[in-house]
């Protein structure tokens, strides 16, 4: 069984509703990314961890089997595994999109090699909790969390990047600053070391686009009740001290397309 040629793993997590999906799909659309969107997002929950690089190789990740994730079949993603079992031959970075693996994050760091990438993601809290809310609120969705979860899930994202042993291979993102901007999606390229080129350009500029149509439709509607729930109990210090560090991060200049 063949794994990703380099060996080098990239995981993408982040509190719910805060574009994991999103930088999942921009990761996934690279010829030299095989990204699994919650592949295996059924083996963290509840403590139970078992993820292993032995999942990433190429014949059992092309074998959906119970207790890996919530479909049974790719074509859940079309988009995001269109060329998947060919790029698990030769990609540079190969992995998976699970928002909460940020719970059992150093269970990851100790079971995969010493190159692995976290991508962590950050959005602010008020937009976090009107997503839940929105969900919540919709008769059609089976989504059962509102404000206190969105806190409590939002917190404990902070407090996982700052507990963290491993920060060194972590790569925080702000979702404000970054999902609007094409250059700080380049210099992300350049951190990856994954190649810029036309292609990789033309993609950039259209998920900027589409982030900005869905900026234009955003519903912020939240409560005085919520407003002040999270004025209380969000961990703002936290929140303010990884923008810094994104920010520094992602200053500086990035390759050209060419």
């Amino acid at each position: 069984m063949g794994k990703a040629q380099s060996g080098q793993f990239l995981f993408v997590v982040g509190c719910p509703r805060s574009g994991t999906t999103a930088m999942g799909m921009f990761l996934a659309e690279d010829s030299k990314v095989a990204m699994g969107i919650e592949r295996y997002g059924h083996r963290m929950f509840f403590g139970n961890f078992t993820i292993t690089p032995e999942l990433f190789e190429k014949e059992r990740f092309m074998t959906i089997e119970d207790g890996d994730t919530f479909y049974d079949s790719f074509d859940f993603s079309k988009n995001a595994y269109a060329g998947i079992e060919e790029k698990l031959d030769n990609a540079l970075w190969v992995g998976d999109k699970i928002p909460k693996l940020y719970e059992t994050l150093e269970d990851l760091f100790d079971t995969f090699p010493d190159n692995t990438k976290v991508i962590f993601i950050f959005r602010n809290i008020f937009d976090v909790c009107a997503s839940y809310n929105k969900r919540l609120n919709d008769p059609q969705d089976n989504w059962k969390y509102g404000t206190a979860a969105a806190i409590k899930d939002w917190n404990n994202s902070i407090a996982a990047y700052k507990r963290s042993k491993h920060k060194d291979k972590i790569i925080p993102i702000v979702f404000e600053e970054f999902f609007h901007d094409e250059e700080k999606y380049l210099k992300l390229c350049e951190i990856l070391d994954i190649p810029v080129n036309d292609e990789t350009a033309e993609r950039v500029q259209r998920f900027v686009s589409r982030n900005a149509q869905l900026e234009e439709g955003r519903n912020r509607a939240l409560s005085e009740r919520d407003v002040f729930q999270i004025t209380t109990d969000a961990l703002f210090g936290g929140y303010r001290e990884i923008v810094s560090i994104y920010r520094e991060l992602f200053s500086g200049d990035h390759p050209k397309a060419g």
